[in-house]
């Protein structure tokens, strides 16, 4: 398991051993797992960053997040300006498209958090939050390939 977390790319031991320290925990519900998991693995955001950009965002979409939550909200708020800050401006409606795919794949995943057992809930969110998210990129980099190849209908000199 150790491994995997190393080799899920971007986890430092130490943020491996607190992933495996909240799969030791024990938790009283399974509802408080996902946030432990993504605390767990989420990193810290610079104090004073302005979240309220964000927060009329998530509230737009209707997702009932925790306006405490200032690390993922923290990491959207830096994935915007860094867009802003390399003049890179996402077309009308792109974010709100983005938003509304990663709902429905947040949909299937806590749809599937086994609820047997608190134990297995934190085994599967946990493991589930570290090593999916490089799966998910992939998967885009993968889908952006096909999608140029059939846009441009190029297939470069390899293939």
């Amino acid at each position: 398991m150790v491994r995997a977390l190393l080799d899920s790319g971007g986890l430092t031991v130490a943020k491996a051993r607190a992933v495996i320290e909240q799969l030791q925990t024990p938790h009283a519900h399974v509802a408080e797992v996902l946030g432990i998991a993504q605390s767990s693995v989420t990193p810290d955001v610079a104090s004073g960053i302005e979240l309220d950009r964000v927060l009329r965002l998530v509230t737009r979409w209707g997702w009932g997040i925790d306006p405490g939550d200032t690390a993922s909200l923290g990491a959207l708020e830096h994935a915007l300006d860094g867009l802003e800050a390399a003049g890179f401006e996402l077309p009308d409606g792109v974010l709100d498209h983005y938003a509304a795919h990663m709902a429905a794949i947040a949909t299937e995943e806590v749809a599937r958090i086994p609820t047997e057992s608190v134990d297995a809930a934190v085994r599967y969110v946990v493991l589930g939050t570290v090593l999916v998210e490089p799966l998910l990129l992939a998967l885009r980099r993968l889908a952006q390939q096909d999608a140029s190849v059939r846009r441009f209908d190029y297939r470069g000199p390899d293939c």
